[in-house]
């Protein structure tokens, strides 16, 4: 097992931005009392759990915020990660950077090696039990149409994966791989969006469409979340294994699982 170890701090990151020097504080000997430094430091001292680590957490909706995490701090991020990991090189993952959000353009590569697609249309509305994605970055009007619900979202991926293969490639020449991640959450927050688990059979459903589609073109599948990440979330894949006619969720996590180590790409 490989882990993607999580740290989150001020704006939901460990990796504070040094103004005065223009970098991220990475070293620990200049700048013995930041955290990301000694998380730095620690992976370097111990090989073992270096070697248990896939990649390193980076940032959550950083362009939510325009001016102030910015592409060309990003990208000094990703740099100073292979420069300090140079003999033992290290992912970097993060999430919502490159698809959507202003500025995503300048993200496509130099940023990130591993980057999610959120694919969350569970919802319970008087019109459906699904709210689909639109290619052009929003939420659409309920429906009970799940091909509808996923050709959308097959567009979006295939979008996706196309301007990362058309943006020239990273300093290392990487290009980001994708990690499709899927609702096991109830967000309470929302009254029509986010607001039902999916049953077994929706989640086999929807990751067979994914694998059927994508298999050879995403690094995996991810189930989010497994055990309570936000306050607003009433319900996680941890607490609520079991849909209502008593099916185990964990089961489909398990199937999936082994049909993605047949053919995966995280080597």
């Amino acid at each position: 097992m490989q882990l993607v170890p999580l740290i989150w701090g001020h704006d939901q990151s460990i990796w504070h931005w040094n103004q005065t020097n223009r970098e991220r504080e990475l070293n620990d000997r200049r700048y013995p009392q930041s955290i990301g430094a000694k998380f730095r430091r620690f992976l370097k001292d111990n090989h073992h759990y270096q070697k248990q680590t896939f990649a390193i957490y980076s940032f959550h909706e950083p362009l939510a915020k325009p001016g102030y995490v910015e592409p060309k701090k990003l990208k000094k991020f990703y740099l100073q990660i292979q420069e300090e990991f140079s003999t033992r090189p290290m992912n970097v993952y993060g999430e919502d950077m490159t698809f959507v959000w202003p500025q995503a353009d300048e993200c496509l590569t130099d940023v990130l090696d591993y980057e999610i697609h959120t694919f969350y249309p569970f919802a319970s509305t008087r019109s459906g039990r699904y709210r689909p994605f639109s290619p052009k970055g929003y939420y659409l009007k309920p429906t009970s149409d799940l091909k509808m619900v996923f050709d959308n979202q097959r567009e979006t991926i295939e979008i996706q994966l196309k301007r990362f293969q058309e943006a020239k490639p990273a300093i290392n020449g990487r290009r980001p791989q994708l990690i499709v991640i899927l609702q096991t959450f109830v967000d309470s927050g929302e009254k029509d969006l986010w607001n039902r688990m999916p049953d077994t059979h929706e989640m086999k459903k929807v990751a067979d469409l994914i694998l059927s589609e994508f298999q050879d073109r995403i690094a995996g599948i991810a189930w989010y979340p497994f055990r309570q990440a936000a306050n607003n979330y009433t319900h996680w894949l941890h607490k609520d294994r079991y849909d209502d006619q008593g099916r185990d969720r964990w089961s489909v996590v398990a199937e999936v699982g082994q049909q993605l180590r047949k053919k995966s790409k995280l080597k």
